[in-house]
């Protein structure tokens, strides 16, 4: 009996005489993932069934843990243990933990370190021991990923699709040409093309596209731009601790249009995490984006247009999510971003416009029903540093759940501030320096700043003169640890006499 081996080598012999070629170098196959290094802190079961906990890198750089929960489809009960680790040095006599954020699923302590806790439908949790929104317990916390299985995986030998399966898969140095940071492997992704990472997968490098078309990258794989998940990170990125070290965006998408990116994690960025440079119409759903250094942004949208970003987390350790306008010639508009969890950790801040926005226009953007955890920097903030017009912006149905610092970061340029409006002047005032832009048409409705148990409140609103100034702006329903604002002295705002036209209702 001919063997299926013999009988696929057959037909690959014959699709060669008529000039068939079949894509099968598209088809990846992972290696081994004994290489990869659990949790030092957890193990996890889903409905008795081990999962593995990957080791992640955060802030500091130090070690976290994060735990892919795969459930069938919404609606089905997923129970979900976890055991901290007799041997954390992090956690060793943990006695209570909660999902957060607020309104998770409720966790039962199941005594010894042990809890448990049901899921039903997809979503983004940390599970904080021992702690009440507090960086301390949080940097180190688990998090918890929970996505619905994809039924819809693509034809794996289509000359369409570039697919990893499960295992370990090492992308090739300089795939997308010469480059200055050592060992850079790196796909170049090509019109027309699917990118798959079935669950599983973990791919080590980076991804990159320009003057392409019609691109899905997607899967409930992981994309570990310089290093697996648990090892060290490369010495030219570790050993490199301010805000300017040489580094790669871990995916970059330049002027290109039809874009979708959909379900994958990305981490060990040594720049900006994603990054969709002039594109146009592109839908980003269920990322996950974890940053562990200065500079990683978790996701920037440069003189982007047509975007919609939903259902994502976002752990940055810069700006969570960022709309600039770099390019002069192309403004930023229609931007949609919504039911996203963000959480930037000691740098940046977390819904940002700005600071680079050389180009004309930034209009018609929309956050709505995020929620976000916040230490530093600003909450809701809008650094016009170049040219802009900056206009017609609605914050609607956003939760913000202050995180608890020691010492806390009250700095009145880097501090935790809740709202942040700037026509600045300085490093990122771009080509044109004596340019000045505007900010005009803002709108807060039904925005909640919950502190927990930070203590103290700030914000900032400051324009250039009184052409280039911040003007009419609006807050609806918005209130700090449930008590609705009435005036600019509820945020303690720091101001000048060229801010006009602030309302409440």
């Amino acid at each position: 009996m001919t063997s299926f081996k013999n009988m696929r080598e057959i037909l690959y012999l014959l699709l060669l005489a008529t000039n068939v070629i079949i894509p099968h170098a598209l088809y990846h196959h992972g290696g081994s993932v004994d290489s990869l290094q659990p949790s030092d802190d957890f193990t996890v079961t889903v409905n008795g069934q081990n999962v593995f906990v990957y080791k992640v890198t955060i802030d500091g750089p130090s070690n976290g843990s994060m735990v892919h929960v795969l459930i069938p489809h919404d609606g089905v009960q997923t129970e979900v243990v976890v055991q901290v680790l007799n041997s954390s040095t992090r956690f060793p006599t943990p006695k209570n933990a909660w999902l957060r954020p607020r309104h998770g699923p409720a966790v039962d302590n199941l005594g010894n370190g042990k809890f448990a806790f049901n899921v039903s439908s997809q979503g983004h949790f940390v599970l904080e021991i021992d702690g009440e929104y507090e960086w301390k317990q949080l940097q180190h916390a688990l998090m918890v990923l929970v996505s619905i299985v994809d039924k819809q995986v693509p034809d794996k030998t289509s000359s369409s699709v570039v697919y990893f399966g499960p295992g370990v898969h090492m992308l090739d140095v300089n795939g997308c040409g010469s480059s200055k940071v050592p060992n850079d492997r790196c796909l170049s992704i090509q019109n027309d093309t699917t990118v798959y990472l079935d669950a599983g997968a973990v791919v080590v490098g980076r991804m990159f596209a320009e003057y392409a078309h019609n691109i899905t990258i997607r899967g409930r794989g992981i994309m570990a731009a310089v290093a697996l998940p648990g090892d060290a990170l490369p010495f030219y990125a570790a050993n490199c601790s301010h805000c300017g070290c040489q580094g790669t965006h871990a995916l970059l998408i330049q002027r290109s249009q039809d874009i979708y990116i959909e379900g994958i994690t990305i981490m060990h960025s040594t720049s900006w995490i994603a990054v969709m440079w002039v594109t146009d119409n592109v839908h980003i759903k269920g990322l996950k984006s974890i940053g562990w250094r200065c500079n990683n942004d978790g996701l920037d949208l440069v003189s982007a247009s047509n975007v919609l970003v939903e259902d994502s987390f976002i752990r940055s350790d810069d700006d969570a999510l960022v709309l600039k306008g770099d390019d002069i010639d192309t403004p930023t508009v229609n931007i949609v971003v919504k039911n996203n969890l963000f959480w930037n950790q000691l740098y940046g801040n977390c819904m940002e416009i700005g600071f680079e926005l050389y180009n004309a226009e930034v209009r018609n953007i929309t956050f709505q029903s995020n929620i976000c955890m916040h230490q530093s920097g600003s909450i809701l903030s809008i650094h016009d540093g170049g040219r802009a017009n900056v206009h017609d912006i609605m914050y609607k149905d956003i939760e913000a759940l202050g995180v608890l610092m020691e010492p806390e970061n009250t700095s009145p340029v880097y501090g935790l501030k809740v709202i942040d409006l700037q026509i600045a002047f300085g490093r990122y005032s771009g080509p044109d320096v004596s340019q000045r832009g505007y900010i005009t048409n803002v709108t807060y409705m039904n925005v909640s700043y919950i502190p927990n148990r930070v203590t103290f409140l700030q914000s900032r609103m400051v324009g250039n003169s009184s052409v280039h100034a911040i003007r009419d702006v609006d807050f609806q329903d918005f209130t700090i640890a449930g008590k609705k604002i009435s005036s600019l002295s509820d945020l303690n705002v720091t101001n000048n006499s060229f801010v006009y036209n602030i309302t409440f209702s």
